[in-house]
């Protein structure tokens, strides 16, 4: 957790704002027929997302890996707002 608030707070460094969200969803679904179990299904669904504000620019980046490389990768995406820099990263 330190190493995920350490890339965060460099991150959102000079920002005037800016935010981690964090989601974990797990589902599960049951369908029956005339009182019979038809079809189950159990699903599991996570991800994040990284927002920076700079003045009148917003810039955000989300990944659905949980991972060090793709924190790392959206906070170099948001870090572009504070050097002014605009436009769509994939």
């Amino acid at each position: 957790m330190r190493k995920t608030g350490k890339v965060v707070d460099e991150a959102l460094k000079g920002c005037d704002d800016g935010e981690l969200f964090l989601e974990y969803v797990q589902s599960e679904s049951l369908a029956f027929d005339d009182g019979k179990l038809k079809s189950a299904s159990y699903d599991t669904t996570q991800g994040f997302g990284l927002r920076a504000v700079s003045g009148e620019v917003t810039g955000f980046s989300h990944a659905s890996a949980l991972d060090e490389k793709a924190l790392k990768r959206a906070a170099d995406t948001v870090k572009a707002v504070r050097a002014g820099k605009g436009g769509r990263s994939d």
